[in-house]
Order: structure tokens, then sequence, then C-alpha cells
């Protein structure tokens, strides 16, 4: 077969069409992300502030009680070692009433907020549920 300048044009089309579908699909971060709490880092090339969706840490600024202050710093430093192993994708939702971005945050291939939960150190949240207390 004979390739022609049509049939490159076809190629790229169909190429940028796949790469457009993988970036809706997630956005693959690179370089350092710092863990505000257990549930929120910042991306510091650009300042975003992601809120990872459908979990609620407890709080570290401030946090309440001796327990919520002990967990939380837990929480954070689980998240900061889980974002700097990678590689972090993330898929946003929409913007917060705090203005951070609510995305679906994944760290090689497995859903961060789950495995804050599974730990023992976040739990399921949904909006616009009350959050109970840690304390």
């Amino acid at each position: 077969m004979t390739y022609t300048p049509r049939h490159a044009f076809g190629l790229f089309a169909a190429t940028c069409v796949l790469v457009a579908g993988m970036a809706a699909a997630g956005e693959y971060l690179r370089g350092k992300l710092y863990a505000i709490d257990g549930d929120t880092f910042v991306i510091r090339a650009t300042g975003e502030h992601i809120r990872v969706a459908g979990v609620d840490a407890p709080e570290l600024h401030p946090c309440h009680c001796a327990a919520e202050c002990s967990l939380a710093a837990r929480a954070r430093a689980l998240a900061q070692t889980l974002l700097d192993q990678g590689p972090v994708t993330i898929s946003r939702i929409e913007p917060d009433r705090y203005g951070r971005t609510v995305a679906a945050v994944d760290v090689a291939g497995r859903d961060l907020g789950g495995r804050l939960i599974a730990a023992g150190l976040a739990r399921p949240y949904r909006y616009p549920e009350r959050r109970r207390p840690w304390c």
C-alpha cells in the first residue's frame, strides 16, 4: 500500500482524538506535590489546590483535639508519601466553595482516597453531607 498525505492526515486526526480522550480521562502530574493535609494537596508548579474527591480526612489546620491532631498528622504523612511515589493522575471534577479543584486522584493506578480510608486515616464523604467530627 502506498501512503499519501491523505493517509498521514487521517492518522494524525485519529491520534489527536485518542490523545484528547486520554486528557479528558485524567491528567498525569509531574513535579513536586505538597500535601496540606490528608485530603488536600497543592501542585507547586501551578499553585493549584486539589481536594481529593469522596473522602474526608481530619483537619490539620486547625485540629480540634489531640486525637484529631494525631490522625491528621498521620493522614498528611501518608498522603505525602503516596504522592511522592507517583505517578499521580488526577481527573478534575469541579471547583469547591473554597476554590480548590475537587478531583479523583490515583497514585500508581490506585485510588488515593481509598488508600487513606483503608489505613483508617479518612472517611468516605459525599458533598453536601455534614462532616462528622473527629473528636
